[in-house]
């Protein structure tokens, strides 16, 4: 789970430029892309202040609180970065629709990873016993990092790269 997700937002922090700009006759903003970018990831994370973020359980209420936001973020987030890959593919370059719905897909994306975060922080949190937590952590990043060298070297275009990030997504759903 954590890897796959992970690794699609290390994946899509490197393609969500080129996907906003290539073929766009008038490109848009990125400095206000971005900080819309960052307004939903921190939106996402007070909607699980208000639905998952008890955290003061230690009896394991914390993980229960937190599986819900959990699996709507892994749920919706294959959903949310669909929309920017099949509009990639299918939309014509430069297009208004084109870059709405591309904006709109990474914009539902980011919301959810401001979701997924805090939610798997406190599972991971309750779960990983304190004298553990560096190892078990290093160990989950070796496939995540991995993951993400493949698309970075690969060269694959956007679209293509938001498809595989859809199926480690849905993997890890």
């Amino acid at each position: 789970v954590l890897a796959g997700f992970e690794a699609s937002m290390y994946a899509f922090v490197f393609n969500w430029t080129p996907s906003l700009t290539d073929g766009a006759a008038l490109p848009p903003d990125l400095g206000s892309v971005f900080s819309t970018l960052m307004l939903a990831y921190m939106s996402g994370s007070l909607v699980f202040q208000l639905f998952g973020g008890r955290t003061d359980g230690q009896d394991g209420s914390q993980v229960l609180t937190a599986l819900p936001p959990l699996r709507w973020a892994l749920v919706l987030a294959p959903l949310a970065l669909l929309v920017p890959a099949l509009s990639l593919q299918s939309l014509p370059a430069g297009g208004v629709e084109r870059t709405a719905l591309v904006l709109a897909g990474f914009v539902a994306f980011e919301f959810c990873c401001g979701l997924y975060m805090p939610a798997v922080s406190a599972v991971k949190g309750a779960l990983v016993p304190e004298g553990l937590r560096s190892s078990v952590y290093a160990t989950y990043r070796v496939p995540m990092n991995g993951m993400v060298l493949v698309v970075l070297l690969s060269d694959f275009p956007p679209d293509s790269t938001l498809l595989g990030c859809v199926g480690l997504v849905a993997l890890a759903a």
